[in-house]
């Protein structure tokens, strides 16, 4: 329920012209939806089509997130560890650092760590540079 409102906050964002509040609300769409267990296939084409929307209009905390969650979702589908340049270079951005994103980038690769399998662990934790494993 929570998630089809925030995608009807996307599409009235978009028709007054505000988007911000369109890409925000298509944000928290994908982070609902993600956490309710929708299709991932699905879910993974409208991670792709705010990705987009969100790169023409330049939105780069959105971009960052977004990449984010396409790149656990194609994780998830494909079963294997997927790199992203673009995740990796938020990660050192100081604004992103500012906005959480780190822990949000960990929760990601937790959770594909979870889904995957222990050798996804000792990727993501040698690609964060922690000894670990």
């Amino acid at each position: 329920m929570a998630a089809e409102r925030l995608h009807t906050g996307l599409g009235v964002g978009q028709s007054i012209g505000d988007v911000t509040t369109a890409l925000l609300n298509g944000l928290m769409y994908i982070q609902k939806s993600f956490i309710a267990g929708k299709n991932l296939s699905s879910l993974l084409e409208d991670v792709n089509s705010l990705l987009k929307l969100s790169q023409i209009h330049k939105h780069k905390r959105t971009v960052a997130y977004l990449s984010s969650y396409h790149q656990t979702i194609s994780q998830l589908i494909n079963k294997e560890f997927i790199e992203s340049k673009l995740v990796d270079e938020c990660i050192d951005d100081p604004m992103m650092k500012l906005e959480g994103f780190q822990a949000s980038v960990y929760f990601h690769r937790i959770v594909a760590s979870f889904l995957v399998g222990r050798e996804y662990v000792c990727v993501c934790i040698k690609s964060l540079k922690l000894a670990v494993c």
